[in-house]
Formats: C-alpha cells, sequence, structure tokens
C-alpha cells in the first residue's frame, strides 16, 4: 500500500468511490505464466507454488495478481485513454513478464511518487482538461472490476516498469554504425550469377539397396513413430464449468458424464500429440492435459479458448519404429538428394577452378553445362529481396562485399542449388547526401537501439532472477 500524506488526489478519489466491488475466482485460470509456457491450475483452498524468482516462492496468488495487471493493462488501452504514454501496453507483456519486470524495479529501488500516480490517472480519465471521477468509477467498477487501490498499485508498476525501461533505453552510436545503416538504406547494388541446379543431378542418382538398408540401420532412431491416442470428449459454454466439476467425481466414464448433464459425446480416431482435437486449434494446453491422462482417465473441467471441456484417454498406441519398408521411399529420396548436393558443390568447385585458372572476368564468358543458367538481377538494397534468389541476407552481404566486376571466391549454397556471384555494378557512397541525412539516421538508430535494449530486458532479467516456472501435479478425478 502507497502512502498519500503529500498529495490528497487519490485520497479524493477514494471518498468519492463508494462501491465496493466483490469478485472471486471459481473456474479454472489459465495464466500465461512462463515465457513461452503455460500453467493451468483449479483454484482450491490450496495455493500451490508454481515457480521461483530469485529463490523465492511464486504462489497461484501471485500469478493471479500479474493476471489482473495484463487486464488492466489490455483494458486501460483499448479504452484509448492517453494509454500510449505506457512503453508496456504497446508491448502485449505476458504476466510472468510482468513479473520480471516489477521483480527488477524493487531491486534497482525505482521509487514512484503519489502526485506521478496521480497525474497518470488524472491524464487519463480527464475530460476537456479536467479530471472526471465519474468516468474513473465507472472504469474501476464495470471496465475492469477492481478496487482503486489496486488499480493505483499497478499503475505505479507501469511507472516503474516505464523508468526502468529508460535506464536501459540509455544508448550510443558511433559514426561508423550510422555510416553503415545509411549505406544499407541507399547504396543499390547489381549482380550477375550462374546456378547450378540440384535438380540436373537427381535423376543420375541411384541408390542401391546397400546403401538404403545401412542409412536405416544407422539412423533408426529418426523413424521412431510419435505414441499415438484416442479420447472422447464433451464440450459446452464456460458457464458449466462448476456443474461438470461437481459431476465428474460421480461418473464412472465420459458416457455416464454426458448422460448426467445431457451433452454429446465427440470422439476421435488415434491421433499425435500435436494433432488438432475436435475444433481446438492452437490449444496445446488441451493436448497437454489430454496427452498427460491415463487411459480411461477423466480429465477436470477445463477453460479451453472460452468452452468448457471435459476429456477422457480411451486408448493409446505407443511409439514405435517404422519398419524399412514403410521408410523406403522416403530414404531414396534423401539418398538421392544428398548425391545430389554432392555433385553440384563438386560442380561449382570446378568452375571457380577453372575462373581463377583461365583469369575469366566476366561469368557471361564462362562455359555452361546443360541444366546450368546465367542469369543478373535487378538493382536491389541490402535488405532487398532479389529476383530468382529471393530475400537472403548472407546474399545481399557477399554482394555489397564485393568491388565492381569482382567474382565471389566461393560457391554459395541456396535451396535451389549451388551458385557462383559476381558483383556487375555498385553504386558509389555519397559523402554530402550523407552529412545531410545523418542527423535522422542517427535518430532512427538510436530508436531501434532502445527498442532492442528493452526487448532484451526480459531475457536478462529471467537469468539474472534464476526464474523457474514448475509443472502442477494433474488433478486426478478417477482412478
Amino acid at each position: 500500500m502507497f502512502s498519500y500524506n503529500s498529495f490528497t488526489m487519490l485520497k479524493q478519489i477514494r471518498e468519492k468511490h463508494t462501491k465496493t466491488v466483490l469478485w472471486a475466482i471459481t473456474i479454472i485460470i489459465m495464466v500465461t505464466f512462463g515465457l513461452g509456457g503455460a500453467v493451468s491450475y483449479i483454484k482450491s483452498r490450496q495455493n500451490p507454488i508454481i515457480g521461483k524468482i530469485d529463490g523465492k516462492k511464486i504462489n497461484a496468488s501471485d500469478a493471479d495478481y500479474y493476471d489482473k495487471m495484463v487486464q488492466a493493462a489490455k483494458t486501460v488501452y483499448m479504452l484509448n485513454m492517453k494509454a500510449p504514454a505506457i512503453k508496456t501496453f504497446n508491448a502485449e507483456l505476458q504476466p510472468g513478464e510482468y513479473l520480471l519486470l516489477v521483480w527488477k524495479t524493487k531491486k534497482e529501488k525505482i521509487a514512484v511518487s503519489d502526485k506521478e500516480i496521480a497525474s497518470t490517472i488524472r491524464k487519463w480519465f480527464s475530460i476537456n482538461g479536467k479530471f472526471s471521477n465519474e468516468a474513473y468509477n465507472r472504469f474501476l467498477n464495470f471496465g475492469i472490476h477492481m478496487q482503486p487501490s489496486r488499480f493505483e498499485e499497478y499503475v505505479a508498476n507501469f511507472i516503474k516498469i516505464d523508468k526502468l525501461y529508460d535506464k536501459v533505453s540509455k544508448v550510443t552510436t558511433t559514426p561508423e554504425e550510422i555510416k553503415e545503416i545509411y549505406t544499407s538504406d541507399t547504396q543499390k547494388a547489381k549482380i550477375g550469377y550462374i546456378v547450378i541446379p540440384y535438380e540436373k543431378y537427381l535423376s543420375t542418382v541411384t541408390p542401391d539397396e546397400a546403401s538404403i538398408k545401412q542409412y536405416y540401420e544407422e539412423n533408426k532412431t529418426t523413424f521412431k513413430k510419435e505414441p499415438l491416442a484416442s479420447f472422447a470428449y464433451i464440450t459446452t459454454d464456460a458457464s458449466a464449468l462448476d456443474t461438470l466439476n461437481n459431476n465428474i467425481p460421480s461418473a464412472k466414464d465420459i458416457k455416464a458424464l454426458s448422460a448426467k448433464v445431457n451433452l454429446p459425446v465427440n470422439e476421435t480416431d488415434f491421433i499425435a500429440p500435436n494433432a488438432v482435437i475436435g475444433d481446438f486449434k492452437d490449444q496445446p494446453s488441451l493436448n497437454y492435459t489430454a496427452f498427460a491422462l491415463r487411459v480411461g482417465e477423466i480429465s477436470s473441467a477445463l477453460n479451453i479458448a472460452n468452452k468448457a471441456v471435459v476429456i477422457q484417454k480411451t486408448g493409446e498406441k505407443e511409439s514405435n519404429t517404422a519398419s524399412l519398408d514403410e521408410v523406403k521411399k522416403d530414404i531414396v529420396d534423401l539418398l538421392k538428394q544428398r548425391t545430389a548436393y554432392t555433385q553440384a558443390q563438386a560442380a561449382a568447385v570446378e568452375l571457380l577452378k577453372k575462373i581463377k585458372d583461365n583469369k575469366i572476368s566476366d561469368l557471361k564468358n564462362c562455359k555452361l553445362e546443360p541444366g546450368w543458367e546465367y542469369l543478373e538481377s535487378k538493382e536491389f538494397k541490402a535488405n532487398d529481396y532479389i529476383e530468382g534468389i529471393g530475400l537472403d541476407l548472407r546474399v545481399n552481404g557477399i554482394a555489397f562485399s564485393l568491388n565492381n566486376k569482382e567474382i565471389h571466391k566461393d560457391m554459395v549454397l541456396l535451396p535451389k542449388g549451388v551458385f557462383v556471384i559476381q558483383l556487375l555494378d555498385k553504386t558509389v557512397f555519397d559523402e554530402e547526401k550523407f552529412n545531410k541525412a545523418k542527423g535522422e539516421y542517427e535518430k532512427y538508430l538510436l530508436k531501434e537501439k532502445a527498442a532492442q535494449a528493452q526487448a532484451d530486458l526480459i531475457d536478462v532479467i529471467k537469468e539474472e532472477s534464476s526464474f523457474e516456472v514448475f509443472e502442477l501435479p494433474k488433478k486426478s478425478t478417477q482412478k
């Protein structure tokens, strides 16, 4: 809780805010609490430990606190109350990321005054330049269903995180960096190149039976099939979560539960762990829960994409290794491609040797074998797509590293084939134009560096704080 002795505005807001908002969590809370992972838990009388930060336990109640912080940020932003002034609102941060950032602000002893909190709230809830207590109360009561003291806590955290961002955003540039980014944005090049396509050599390759069998025996682990499982499930509106959970303990299977709650049973074939279950596309938490079940076991009611889902594993097939006959065609294709790649590269090595030995200065003068091709690009910049090659910054980098008419000494391996490249032309750096534009490029570079520093901050804090997320034991309702 904050001290408001030195600033009365927040106190006045609270005195006028007379309605008490009572709220409780009664359904499954799905909290995106790792950096890319998900922890699902059912609220009970317990407060399970779900992780650690700096050696201290993170409980489910902590997850809920930061989940509500995300909701507050999103709601303010959606209501367009000049919220972009807070940097994190544009970052779409998850609860675990807010936890890490708040931990870091505490470690850095970053402070925020009541005046700063009040000023931010006043700015968001002002109409015609005057603070609207009515708008603020309406937001708290109907927008986020939150007590003013809790919302002000979150506002304080948002401001502290902004100050933390400002600290890491103190970046600098060098004249060389400015010149490099100006050059990459303005300089143009044009190349000529010989393509030695892999496809030319595929038809000449026929792996023998011994090679096929040898590859299979040496790489059996790569032909291991995924475990499969089949499921039966019922689904309805999320409002039925409590009803489903109350009926699960007395139901011996999903069909019995279906009869109790009058909902149809849906069934799947045997599917892999990453397959879509019913209409629930991109719902890894459902797949994780389903495949963790024992055969015959029923899950608790899950809140998946605003739907209540109860799922039972009805069967499973363990993983096994595919037979040689099953994978023979794939092995043949792989060996043909591998040999074709080797032959194409050998041809490129021989071509580069001839260019060097015969002092060839123009690729157009090279004798091409059937299936090879000489092509020329249009002008392109350092980060541009090159017609016939695609977007490959490695090729762009090679082109701009060469002098006019220079042939690159090494072959370049690309998905289509092996390339031998020559720079045909490159525009000359214009010092006068650079001097006129470098101020704007410096500003751009500083902004990009600051944004990158902010993006990297989460990973830095995660490592510094020894952040861990645990997987909770799954609640079993059927033995």
